[in-house]
């Protein structure tokens, strides 16, 4: 599969994720956070590959932002899930290098409903810090740089999202991920901010942690724990271990009734038992999950 008008430095292909978008087979969106709309330089695209009972096809429909923008670098993260609580898979979008109120790369997600149909060609919700999500807009935060969606407590899916640029007072870098949960009218029900300073959150935030790089969700009732909600990992690619600077850990934190952190948070590195390696500087064990 190609995009429909290839050109030097798309990076087509940098996020994928599958879902059923509409009433027909499973589909396949693509991030191509690199590609210029118009004028605008590195603004970013979504090809969506509909499924055919023959495949996927080679033709695709773009999605964009309602306003792209030089370097937004929309679609370098993706996540599908029923975020509205609908029969079909809703598509997240993170746009991490959006300027947010003068506030350049602060960071944004946009949210595509699914139908039987299709997915809807403009975002029904874009999600900044600040606004229905917690903490607030600022400058280098990256919001959206990583996303999951997974259920993590009783409700329709919710999304994790990762900001790992976040400043926590003096921690420059340190991270964090905002989680919004899901309702039967999106993605506007109650939200959290998780750092390694909150409670259940194993770990202590520190300067250039960057939790909150890379994001995944546990098998819904296969995962970590093996009860019935979604459990998220969490990569901290900075994390230091004793003296090895960067090194670089993986935080866990269990889903419930009552959604993150559940009993029972653990953090792993190259150091910990069962985990293949040796913790040495400059690893960023923690930086890609799935």
């Amino acid at each position: 599969m190609l995009q429909g008008n290839p050109e030097l430095g798309d990076r087509f292909g940098t996020a994928l994720v599958a879902g059923f978008f509409n009433a027909d087979q499973g589909d396949l969106a693509v991030g191509a956070p690199s590609e210029d709309v118009g004028s605008a330089g590195g603004a970013g695209a979504v090809s969506v590959f509909s499924g055919t009972p023959g495949g996927l096809p080679t033709s695709s429909r773009v999605l964009l932002q309602a306003n792209s923008e030089v370097g937004d670098q929309f679609g370098l993260a993706l996540a599908a899930g029923f975020f509205s609580g609908s029969n079909f898979y809703d598509l997240a979008v993170g746009a991490p290098t959006e300027t947010v109120g003068g506030r350049a790369d602060a960071g944004a997600v946009s949210v595509f409903l699914g139908s039987a149909s299709q997915l809807s060609g403009t975002a029904a919700q874009t999600l900044v810090q600040g606004s229905g999500v917690g903490g607030a807009a600022e400058t280098g935060d990256e919001f959206g740089s990583a996303l999951a969606a997974g259920f993590f407590d009783t409700g329709p899916s919710d999304l994790a999202i990762g900001v790992p640029f976040e400043d926590l007072g003096g921690a420059t870098d340190a991270g964090a991920v905002n989680v919004v949960y899901g309702s039967n009218m999106g993605l506007v029900g109650r939200n959290q901010t998780l750092t390694q300073d909150s409670p259940g959150v194993v770990g202590t935030a520190e300067p250039g942690d960057l939790f909150g790089v890379a994001l995944a969700r546990g098998i819904f009732l296969n995962n970590f724990n093996g009860d019935g909600f979604a459990d998220l990992a969490i990569g901290t690619a900075g994390e230091d271990v004793g003296a090895a600077t960067d090194a670089g850990a993986v935080n866990v934190q269990y889903g419930s009734s009552t959604g993150l952190p559940g009993p029972g948070g653990q953090l792993f590195t190259q150091n910990s038992p069962g985990v293949g390696g040796t913790a040495e500087s400059g690893d960023g064990f923690g930086s890609a999950l799935d």
